[in-house]
Order: C-alpha cells, then sequence, then structure tokens
C-alpha cells in the first residue's frame, strides 16, 4: 500500500537527458585541459623557485591541490547522469563494495538486504537507480556532518519489497527529512552546491518508466527520506 503522504518523482525527459550529458562531457573536457595547463604552468615555476627561494616554493606548494578543484563539480553530476562514469561502477557486486566503503567514510552503516528485485532493465541502469538514490542519502548525511548536525551512527538501510502487484527496493536514511519533499520529487536538490543538479531521482525514475515502474518519496520511520523504486511484478529479476 503507497504511503498516503508521499510523492511520485517526475521522470527525467531522455532527449533533455542526452543533451546535458553532451554538455557536461565537452566542458568537463574543456576544463581538464585548462587546469592540466594551470598545473603545469605552476609547477614550473615553483621549480624554478626552489633553488634561490626555497621558502617561497614551499609556502606556494599548499596552493597546488586547489588548481584542480574545479574539476571535482563536475563529478557529481557525471555519476548521476546515465554516463560511463569512472566514480559508478556498471557491476551490482562492485557497486555494492564500493558504497559501502563510501558510507563508511561518513561513519555510516550502508545496509543492503540480500536478494534484492530487480527490474528488466541493464545491470548498468539498475546499479545507477541503486546509486543516485543511495548517494542522495549520503551527500545528505555528508552535509549534515559539515553542519555538526548528523546522528551517529548513519544508516541508509535498502531492502526488497512487494506490495499487490508492485515490488520493488526501498532506501531508508536516519538523516534530516529536507522542507519541501514535494519540491524534492519534482527535482529540486535535496542537498544544493558541489555540482548537484536535482537528477538523481529523476534519472532513476527515467529509468524505471522503461517498465512501467516508478520512484517514489515520502518520510522515513528512520527519521530520514525514503525512496522506493517500485515496478510491476511481471517486470522483475534478479541482480
Amino acid at each position: 500500500m503507497t504511503n498516503p503522504i508521499d510523492f511520485q518523482v517526475t521522470a527525467a525527459e531522455p532527449q533533455a537527458i542526452a543533451l546535458l550529458v553532451t554538455a557536461l562531457r565537452k566542458l568537463a573536457h574543456d576544463v581538464n585541459n585548462a587546469l592540466v595547463s594551470s598545473v603545469s604552468m605552476f609547477d614550473l615555476a615553483v621549480s624554478d623557485l626552489a633553488d634561490d627561494h626555497a621558502e617561497l616554493a614551499a609556502g606556494l606548494a599548499p596552493v597546488r591541490p586547489y588548481l584542480s578543484a574545479p574539476q571535482a563539480v563536475f563529478e557529481r553530476p557525471l555519476r548521476t547522469l546515465p554516463t560511463r562514469s569512472m566514480l559508478r561502477p556498471r557491476v551490482y557486486a562492485d557497486w555494492l563494495a564500493q558504497i559501502r566503503s563510501e558510507g563508511a567514510k561518513l561513519s555510516a552503516e550502508v545496509e543492503v538486504a540480500p536478494g534484492l528485485h530487480q527490474p528488466l532493465i541493464q545491470e548498468a541502469d539498475w546499479v545507477q537507480c541503486l546509486d543516485n538514490a543511495v548517494v542522495n542519502a549520503l551527500d545528505a548525511r555528508e552535509n549534515a556532518m559539515r553542519c555538526g548536525d548528523a546522528d551517529d551512527p548513519g544508516l541508509v538501510s535498502v531492502v526488497p519489497f512487494a506490495q499487490g502487484e508492485w515490488c520493488g527496493v526501498r532506501i531508508d536514511d536516519n538523516g534530516k527529512p529536507p522542507a519541501d519533499l514535494a519540491g524534492v520529487a519534482q527535482g529540486s536538490a535535496r542537498r544544493s552546491g558541489h555540482g548537484h543538479l536535482g537528477l538523481g531521482l529523476p534519472v532513476a525514475a527515467m529509468h524505471l518508466a522503461a517498465v512501467g515502474g516508478q520512484v517514489r518519496l515520502s518520510a522515513s520511520l528512520l527519521g530520514g527520506v525514503r525512496v522506493e523504486l517500485r515496478w510491476p511484478i511481471g517486470v522483475s529479476a534478479r541482480p
């Protein structure tokens, strides 16, 4: 039975997402080239200073990591969008190991029940649905930790369900729910900044729409958000 206070996520339009992916790839490529040039010039300048002005060279050294920082702005959206992102595995077993490791870095346990249902879509697309939903929760926790407002220990629970004509996976977290859950369902980012586009869940909804599925949001009994990835039982498989 659907939560009476839940919201269906509006699926992203495939054509719009394809255009966005193309634009981001081009921007990321151009930014990367510019940063490589900048870092090379910086290294050359520091090297020239090292012999006669070692103190000045040492003082400039901490600046180097910041020169490539803008490149990270593209990492999150490219992981969220349907691309062959190096940040997101395309195989379920690889994703499971990675997401647990990422959770541990934030003092959060990612509990994934065995035998999850899987819709009849490509494994890489299914992994992206899971990744977008779980990373969304982990990003919210990271933001809460920066603000000193995170519960410990953190928890993200991923469990299968089957009710009536629907089956799927529920992802619950114990973070702080957004003030406007309906807005998140319509594409607002749960957390702003740092490359977030608010497209993670709409992209998951786009993949599931191909088999008559949906993504729904509601308040979680754990205190945060529940993301329900659901589809008709007749188009279900196993990962």
